[in-house]
């Protein structure tokens, strides 16, 4: 799998540095041996969509993608597990994420109402705390209120069109959040799903990393993670994805050391 990490396509970013303290963000490593990062308090300004109102608060991680199906949940719960944050489910119509953290012990983590979703977000940035939002499909409130208050967003993509039309609704969404909420916010985005000598996926492959990959936009391809059993197997278990044996975990453990490098980079 082609990994962006440190400004150079290829390699494995899983398996580079050390356990140390660095520019606020702790490495620590997972039971398997492979370092992840844990992202720390960073101050940013929070504006709400809404009411633009300004705030001082510390890292809000979302998860967000337009359309269904695109594995937001199954990366929320992977990020709040890696970066030890907590979980906020704003896609209360299913709730599978907070169900994750109930069976696997995860805390804090909470169901969120669609009422209670732009209050408790403010809350949350109160606490001086990191949170991962996992986001439910659409262009409603929920979404747009954890983009204009996060500092970074996890955009998982599937592979087919409909997949693919639903990114190109995203991208214009994510255009008018910068342009009138958070000009700074960090996009990157994961392809998933992907199966080798696929033409098709290929094809998506190409165009993720030519077309969307733009460090200077703030807009960043991490690369793929393939469709294997051993992920909704972990979930299913209470385990993070990070933790699914083989090369299911390894390339999700990639994906999350190159997303908090990029969180944590003045770029």
């Amino acid at each position: 799998m082609s990994t962006y990490h440190g400004g150079v396509w290829g390699g494995d970013a899983a398996t580079t540095g050390a356990p140390h303290q660095d520019g606020g963000i702790r490495l620590f490593t997972l039971g398997v041996g492979t370092p992840v990062f844990c992202v720390n308090k960073v101050s940013c300004d929070f504006i709400d969509c809404d009411n633009i109102v300004l705030q001082e608060v510390v890292m809000l991680v979302s998860v967000g993608a337009v359309k269904g199906g695109q594995g937001k949940t199954t990366w929320a719960v992977a990020l709040a597990s890696a970066m030890e944050a907590g979980l906020l489910d704003l896609d209360s119509g299913q709730g599978d994420a907070h169900d994750w953290a109930t069976r696997a012990g995860h805390t804090p983590s909470e169901k969120v109402r669609p009422d209670e979703v732009v209050a408790r977000v403010e809350a949350a940035m109160d606490d001086r705390a990191l949170w991962v939002a996992d986001t439910p499909p659409g262009e409603g409130v929920a979404l747009r209120t954890a983009l204009g208050a996060a500092i970074g967003v996890l955009v998982p993509v599937g592979t087919g069109t409909n997949d693919l039309r639903g990114w190109g609704r995203m991208v214009s969404l994510l255009g008018e959040i910068r342009q009138k909420v958070n000009p700074d916010l960090k996009v990157c985005v994961v392809l998933n799903g992907v199966r080798a000598g696929c033409k098709t996926h290929e094809e998506a492959l190409a165009f993720f990393r030519d077309q969307v990959h733009a460090p200077e936009k703030k807009t960043w391809f991490l690369g793929a993670v393939g469709l294997r059993q051993a992920v909704p197997d972990a979930i299913r278990d209470g385990h993070s994805p990070c933790m699914a044996p083989g090369a299911a975990g390894d390339e999700f453990n990639a994906i999350i050391v190159s997303f908090a490098e990029i969180l944590r980079s003045s770029q």
